[in-house]
């Protein structure tokens, strides 16, 4: 442990790799987390998170640092120039990450008993909360351009529709990495997705409509069903629910987040699936 910042590996893993030769980047990593009053129970994962938007499961976090830190190396060399942390991670999960570490699917984590106190942000959405950063960010630019902004929350589907049988449909990593590169295909650059849980996702699209957010969701689903339906592994395509709405000016971004899971929440308890927009 350091005295600087509350977890193990911060000086081996962070500043003693950036110290003599990147101060501003050690800068940078100190101030994501001492400007936060929260100490990180993940912080390689958070930190990640932090710097690139990019959900990496908890157990492949630290490894996907070490990863990142050679690809810097690697830029600079490369450049003849100095490249910031920040640069070389969003570079390395652009071009050199395979995209199943990513949305690797981790195991359940043990159940909780609910708090007493007021639910936060944090504990309905576990993923650092970047995602709510940035919806949060798009909803002031939208509203100061006057452009549309959407949003499409995924679940899918893991139960069986043979009436003969409980046993979930077996999402594995390779069903998994088929879904999350369907839906990066069919978005667009500008687009942002990321993880919120092992099988639900959550999608900001900037300047679209919520009639345009209901088509996209629409052809993501399907593409969904097709092309998993295609799988050795699988007996029948997955289905997908998919919530979608666009915000408004009177919305906050986590009573419109709320809004758009809650839609969500009350199509899987029903056994719907589809496309579902809000009233």
């Amino acid at each position: 442990m350091t005295q600087e910042l509350p977890f193990t590996g911060f000086q081996q893993y962070i500043k003693d790799p950036l110290v003599s030769s990147d101060q501003r980047s050690l800068a940078l990593i100190k101030r994501c987390f001492i400007e936060d009053p929260v100490s990180p129970h993940h912080p390689f994962a958070t930190l990640i998170q932090k710097l690139t938007g990019n959900a990496v499961p908890y157990e492949e976090a630290l490894t996907c640092w070490k990863q990142i830190l050679k690809h810097k190396i690697s830029l600079q060399q490369k450049l003849g120039r100095t490249v910031g942390i920040q640069t070389a991670a969003i570079d390395y999960f652009e071009y050199q990450s395979p995209i199943d570490m990513l949305f690797k699917i981790s195991p359940p984590a043990p159940e909780k008993k609910p708090s007493t106190s007021a639910v936060t942000s944090e504990t309905i959405y576990p993923q650092g909360g970047y995602h709510l950063e940035k919806l949060k960010e798009e909803m002031l630019r939208a509203k100061r351009y006057k452009h549309a902004l959407s949003v499409i929350m995924l679940d899918i589907d893991t139960s069986s529709d043979e009436v003969s049988t409980t046993e979930p449909v077996p999402i594995n990593d390779n069903v998994f990495s088929t879904i999350v590169n369907i839906i990066k295909k069919t978005i667009r650059t500008v687009d942002f997705l990321t993880r919120l849980s092992d099988f639900r996702f959550f999608l900001i699209l900037p300047n679209t409509n919520q009639r345009e957010a209901k088509e996209l969701a629409e052809r993501i689903r399907m593409q969904i069903f097709q092309r998993t339906g295609r799988l050795s592994s699988l007996k029948e395509g997955i289905n997908s629910l998919l919530s979608v709405g666009q915000s408004t000016d009177n919305d906050s971004s986590i009573d419109f987040l709320r809004r758009i899971e809650r839609k969500l929440d009350e199509a899987k308890q029903h056994r719907e699936s589809g496309v579902f927009t809000l009233s």
